[in-house]
């Protein structure tokens, strides 16, 4: 063990000097205590890291998550801030339930990076987006893209959400669903909530605003509220990519802590909120 979680050290040190201890008139204990401190050579004794909590479930690797902090705590209920690479996962997950975790798409649904029409090849989802990276990872699962396109096109059907148009530009899926459509694909004992945020332009270019990760986000809490079983979902700062919502980092964890703020009493189980550490700093202490 070589991480200690501090409020639980102090805590424990505080109960047992309560419960077993006289602790009047100790001034000369406390010097001695103190002296003893700065003297204290941690290496001494091994590496050890004072930390402030712990959030994972066993879902990533533990050189990759790092403890954030808690923003509701309530019977049944708990909303955290994490920061980790939400694909960045164990092979093996050691958990005993299913996890729930969302990966923002477009409503298409598309799952191809590129597409060849005649002698022109044309680019539909970007490697550079959640999308993209979640599409690499479900084929190194060695999972076909074809019965990825049955599982979407059946998840669709049965959470209810229909065609509502037809995409302009010939490449890529044709049907298009309405914003916040969700799909869910189970890979291996993760549901990854597919949840559409960002539409077309005229150009093929994916193209989003506030107002639609807004009503995605909602969509998502309704989906985990009916069939979440309590099991932890973790949500992506949805809209901060590439899908050109105009939202930064910080404004979309904004927008979704304070909707998961909110609508807490319609949460039964652990929402983590999943900030990349490349974006952590930016809004670290925005919510303590």
């Amino acid at each position: 063990m070589d991480e200690v979680v501090i409020e639980d050290l102090l805590g424990g040190v505080l109960l047992y000097a309560i419960e077993k201890t006289n602790n009047l008139k100790k001034e000369k204990e406390v010097r001695e205590v103190r002296e003893y401190a700065k003297q204290f050579d941690l290496k001494k004794y091994g590496h050890l890291t004072l930390i402030p909590g712990y959030t994972a479930n066993g879902i990533f690797d533990d050189a990759i998550i790092r403890p954030g902090f808690t923003v509701v705590k309530r019977s049944g209920t708990i909303i955290d801030v994490i920061k980790a690479d939400i694909l960045e996962m164990k092979r093996d997950i050691n958990t005993s339930g299913t996890v729930n975790v969302v990966i923002p798409f477009n409503t298409a649904f598309d799952t191809k990076f590129e597409e060849k029409i005649g002698e022109k090849t044309y680019p539909i989802v970007s490697i550079n987006t959640l999308h993209g990276e979640w599409l690499e990872y479900v084929t190194e699962k060695r999972l076909r893209m074809n019965e990825i396109d049955v599982k979407i096109a059946a998840s669709l059907k049965h959470n209810g959400f229909k065609k509502c148009a037809t995409r302009i530009c010939p490449v890529g899926k044709q049907d298009v669903f309405p914003i916040a459509s969700l799909a869910v694909v189970k890979v291996d004992k993760m549901n990854f909530y597919l949840v559409a945020i960002s539409d077309f332009d005229e150009k093929n270019k994916a193209c989003s605003n506030r107002e639609h990760v807004e009503k995605s986000i909602l969509s998502v809490l309704d989906f985990y509220d009916a069939n979440g079983q309590g099991d932890d979902l973790y949500i992506p700062l949805i809209g901060s990519g590439r899908s050109r919502s105009g939202m930064t980092a910080k404004e979309s964890y904004d927008l979704i802590v304070g909707i998961l703020k909110e609508r807490q009493n319609a949460i039964y189980g652990r929402v983590h909120v999943v900030i990349h550490p490349t974006q952590y700093d930016e809004i670290n202490n925005s919510d303590q």
